[in-house]
C-alpha cells in the first residue's frame, strides 16, 4: 500500500536494474511510494517484459530519447531519490 506524501523513486533500468535485479526488486516492493523506471529506449513493451522478468514493481514507465529527458521526467514527477548508472544523464 503506498503511503500518502512518501518519497517517490526513480530507477533507470538498462546499467541499473539489470545489474542488480534482486536488490532492485526488493527495494521496489518495499518503497513505500512511487516508483517510476525512466529509460532511455524505444520499445516500451520489451521495457515491461525485462521487468516483470525482474520481478520489479513500478507505477509507471516511462521512455525518453533523449538526454535531457530523464531530468525533465525526474522534476515532472517529483522524484525525491533517483539512481541511474549515466550520471551524465542528469546534467540538465
Amino acid at each position: 500500500m503506498l503511503k500518502e506524501n512518501a518519497p517517490v523513486l526513480g530507477l533507470d533500468l538498462d546499467g541499473c536494474i539489470t545489474e542488480a535485479p534482486e536488490l532492485f526488486s526488493a527495494w521496489s516492493h518495499s518503497w513505500p511510494g512511487k516508483v517510476f523506471v525512466i529509460t532511455y529506449r524505444r520499445d516500451k513493451q520489451k521495457a515491461i517484459a525485462d521487468l516483470a522478468e525482474r520481478n520489479i514493481r513500478y507505477d509507471e514507465v516511462i521512455l525518453v530519447d533523449r538526454f535531457d529527458g530523464k531530468a525533465a521526467v525526474i522534476a515532472d514527477k517529483g522524484v525525491t531519490l533517483y539512481l541511474d548508472d549515466q550520471p551524465e544523464m542528469l546534467k540538465n
